[in-house]
């Protein structure tokens, strides 16, 4: 059985202008953030967000995403189906453009379509909406980048998504 955030990272995946703005990667978590202490994002696991400057050998974040469940809930008739709020993290080691560029091109191949992933039984529909971006010039603590230490550059949209009955 998949999860529709694993769909929809394939779906960004597949798109060459996401992948040439967000050149660190895009990466999901269904745990819902940072677990643990350790952010989704860091050098052991997924090295492919830094890059490694030539002269002081520090790691720099690149610019990337982070798919991650803030919440799921069930809905319908029994609960077979399920609402499920999506955020879309963007992260980079300064300022916020490619972040805005990379967002305005998720939403454009994200709002109001449609897709499938494997259920229990057989393949499930959702449908995906925008819902807002509520975390906007913000910095996490947490991911820390560069030779200074500081912390990364940080916004994040929201969608929701609703899934057919399972």
């Amino acid at each position: 059985m998949s999860h529709p955030v694993a769909d929809l990272r394939s779906r960004l995946e597949a798109d060459g202008l996401v992948t040439a703005i967000f050149t660190g990667g895009i990466y999901a978590s269904q745990a819902g953030g940072a677990g643990g202490g350790v952010h989704p994002i860091n050098p052991t696991d997924t090295p492919d967000a830094y890059t490694v400057d030539g002269d002081s050998q520090v790691r720099l974040l690149d610019p990337c995403i982070l798919l991650t469940v803030q919440s799921e809930n069930p809905v319908g008739a029994g609960g077979c189906g399920r609402q499920i709020i999506v955020r879309v993290e963007g992260y980079q080691r300064d300022g916020y453009s490619s972040i805005r560029d990379g967002f305005a091109r998720v939403r454009q191949l994200l709002h109001k379509t449609q897709g499938t992933f494997t259920g229990v039984d057989a393949s499930v529909g959702y449908y995906i909406e925008y819902l807002d971006t509520p975390f906007q010039n913000l910095t996490d603590a947490s991911l820390v980048t560069g030779a200074e230490k500081r912390p990364a550059c940080f916004e994040a949209a929201r969608y929701v998504v609703i899934t057919e009955y399972e």
